[in-house]
């Protein structure tokens, strides 16, 4: 009885040792495809994660470098300075009719002024009335870019302000005709002595009241004007309780001075434009 259970025992060890193996070898094979796997999926992941990252860098760099190409204005402010003694006012028999021009000249600026004045807000009576009107638009020709070509430096004689300020527009020829290359109001204007992408900078200044008003900067970018700084010009300064005149415009930008705004009761106008030109004369 012994001898026969001893012979089972030992008949049923291989089959035992045998299946352990076999589980053995299924778990080792099994953490093998596991970790192959595992593997694979972070080396793909490496791999993505890298690429993700080169890609982020070449946008972070093409927006950089797009970013140095684009005019900055508050950069433009830094260097601000306004030529106040080559201020300009055009006046009412600069008219386009009156300007020594060619009879088709005349007409192409015409043409241009038309829709214009007609979006100034002022209704006209009819088709004839209209033309009239931007016929009788001040003009100017400056020539901005040095190409022997002038500009049309216009100004309306419709849609101003009480204190004189007066829808400004800059016309560039264009083959046979002329289109619009700065859009804006002033009272007096100025051509400063520098320059951007070949044209004349220039200050479109708006009266506010008899010692002070605002200031637009535009430089040429991009084929037009752009305003490129807004501030605020004073005459005065007060002192104590007396207000003493300057020598030399006082300016601040825009955004650094509080409640300056642009008058337009009819009360200041002769007095303050006859202040205003007395203190141009250098």
């Amino acid at each position: 009885m012994s001898s026969t259970f001893h012979c089972k025992v030992n008949a049923s060890r291989p089959r035992t040792i045998s299946v352990i193996v076999s589980i053995g070898t299924f778990l080792i094979s099994s953490e093998l495809l596991v970790f192959r796997s595992l593997n694979h999926f972070l080396d793909g992941f490496t791999h993505g994660m890298g690429t993700l990252v080169q890609r982020a860098t070449v946008v972070v760099d093409v927006v950089s470098a797009a970013s140095k190409l684009i005019p900055h204005p508050a950069a433009a402010n830094t260097h601000f300075q306004w030529d106040w003694k080559d201020s300009q006012e055009l006046k009412a028999d600069q008219s386009l009719r009156n300007a020594k021009l060619t009879e088709h000249q005349r007409d192409a600026i015409a043409e241009q002024l038309r829709p214009m004045v007609a979006d100034l807000g002022f209704e006209f009576e009819s088709e004839s009335e209209l033309r009239k009107a931007a016929r009788d638009t001040r003009i100017k020709m400056i020539d901005l870019n040095g190409d022997g070509v002038p500009e049309v430096v216009a100004q309306g004689m419709i849609g101003c302000g009480a204190t004189g300020n007066c829808p400004f527009w800059v016309l560039r020829k264009a083959k046979q005709r002329y289109e619009l290359i700065l859009d804006g109001e002033a009272q007096t204007f100025t051509i400063q002595k520098s320059s951007s992408n070949g044209f004349r900078d220039i200050v479109l200044s708006r009266h506010g009241s008899y010692s002070s008003g605002d200031l637009s900067h535009y430089q040429f970018h991009e084929g037009a004007y752009q305003k490129m700084g807004c501030y605020a010009y004073d005459w005065t300064v007060l002192e104590g309780e007396k207000v003493r005149d300057l020598k030399e415009p006082h300016i601040t930008p825009c955004n650094q001075r509080k409640n300056v705004r642009v008058l337009r009761s009819p009360t200041y106008h002769s007095a303050s434009i006859a202040r205003f030109r007395d203190m141009m004369i250098p």
